[in-house]
């Protein structure tokens, strides 16, 4: 997330005067932006990303100047991660701009807040002015009444009109959680968060991937990603970011290949980028198909009319009888080194007409057994079995991590 993210506005960077950009990874919160306020609060942790890391109750916050000239036309980004469940003494805000670098004594701006008292919490944007706090939009009540991980995306037009985003799966997938018209001129000076936590809440907020500045203008097609058999009667078809239930759910922009169309699709509930074919006919086991997408629209109406490729396999584990499989080679005594890697390992052969998953199969000795990877078996294959370590000396699909692989005795083992 954090690499897509950095890199899609590093490209706007140049062509937009961006005021803000932060994801963190030069380690520090000191520079490029210098961030203020009860720094000793705070980290940058393992993973890269800006956390609380206090041990007691308390209020905390950070904020940086804007320096944006107007609020029309801009957009702000970040990413909130709150692994708790909010209340009226545990919530997070997201000041979008504000009068006061002390972001707790502010008295006019704008700011998103992320928990509540009760279970009705909703990501929820709202207008501050002279010290009162009024809701302008929201998501659903009860969105995030557990915990949350979203990416949070604002939009203000040059009429005043307030568009509220999120991904609550962290990913760039935005859905339209509501809009206002607040044409109101609370400028402000200082972008920041502000934490009110007791003390078991102390170190349980994240930030990252943060975003001020003009308005991301989307110009590019939604993207194929990838096709998968969940079943002998659905495909899962995953894209880049969200798509048009117009065009996602029109069967007649899918071809499945050889030999078959789409009966009907339906874009997932809680994921506008990911859509659920039912094939016109049930897929066979084995079988290597083609799908292909053309006129899939994103949400702002840039469309992919050229086909769009993803092959997938179906493939379903048969029952295995004592014979179906056979070992056909050992290789003991690896040394001297004879065009194979120094290693050893335990050939199978897969001598029927059906499809085996090695997965939880074992191999052993008299002494000791390992536990198989998954990995197909196909009809006439071939894998190696080996220890887990050794599997990259081997081609790439020919080999078969085992754990706790045997030592095979060089002079004879059962």
């Amino acid at each position: 997330m954090k690499h897509y993210f950095l890199i899609q506005f590093l490209l706007f960077f140049g062509i937009s005067h961006s005021q803000i950009i932060d994801d963190f990874t030069d380690g520090d919160f000191t520079s490029n932006p210098v961030w203020n306020g009860t720094t000793a609060d705070y980290i940058i942790n393992s993973s890269i990303q800006l956390q609380l890391n206090n041990t007691i109750a308390a209020t905390s916050y950070l904020s940086t100047p804007h320096q944006l000239t107007t609020l029309n036309g801009k957009e702000w980004r970040i990413y909130v991660k709150q692994s708790f469940a909010g209340s009226g003494s545990n919530y997070g805000r997201v000041f979008l701009t504000a009068d006061n670098a002390d972001l707790s004594i502010a008295q006019n701006g704008y700011y998103l807040q992320f928990g509540e008292a009760s279970t009705i919490d909703a990501i929820r944007l709202f207008k501050l002015q002279s010290g009162v706090s009024t809701q302008l939009c929201a998501g659903a009540d009860g969105q995030i009444a557990n915990s949350l991980s979203a990416n949070v995306k604002v939009v203000r037009d040059d009429s005043g009109n307030w568009s509220l985003y999120a991904d609550l799966t962290g990913g760039q997938n935005f859905i339209l959680q509501g809009t206002a018209n607040e044409p109101s001129a609370l400028f402000g000076t200082q972008f920041g968060i502000l934490n009110n936590y007791t003390s078991s809440n102390a170190n349980k907020f994240y930030y990252d991937n943060i975003y001020v500045g003009d308005e991301i203008v989307d110009l590019s097609p939604p993207i194929l990603v990838s096709a998968t058999a969940i079943s002998a009667l659905q495909i899962d078809v995953l894209f880049n970011e969200a798509i048009t239930n117009l065009s996602g759910e029109n069967t007649n922009n899918y071809d499945i290949q050889p030999f078959q169309s789409a009966a009907s699709a339906a874009i997932d509930l809680i994921n506008p980028a990911l859509v659920h074919i039912i094939p016109l006919s049930p897929l066979q086991n084995g079988n290597t198909y083609t799908l292909l997408a053309s006129e899939i629209s994103d949400l702002v109406g840039n469309t992919a009319t050229n086909n769009q490729i993803a092959q997938f396999q179906y493939l379903v584990a048969d029952s295995v009888v004592i014979g179906d499989v056979l070992i056909s080679e050992f290789l003991p005594d690896p040394t001297p080194v004879i065009g194979l890697p120094e290693i050893e390992y335990v050939e199978i052969y897969n001598k029927s007409t059906k499809i085996f998953n090695l997965q939880g199969w074992k191999i052993g000795d008299a002494s000791s057994e390992g536990t198989i990877a998954a990995a197909w078996l196909l009809p006439g294959e071939y894998k190696i079995l080996t220890a887990t370590a050794n599997v990259p000396l081997f081609t790439l699909g020919s080999a078969v991590g085992t754990t706790s692989f045997p030592s095979l005795n060089n002079a004879g083992d059962d």
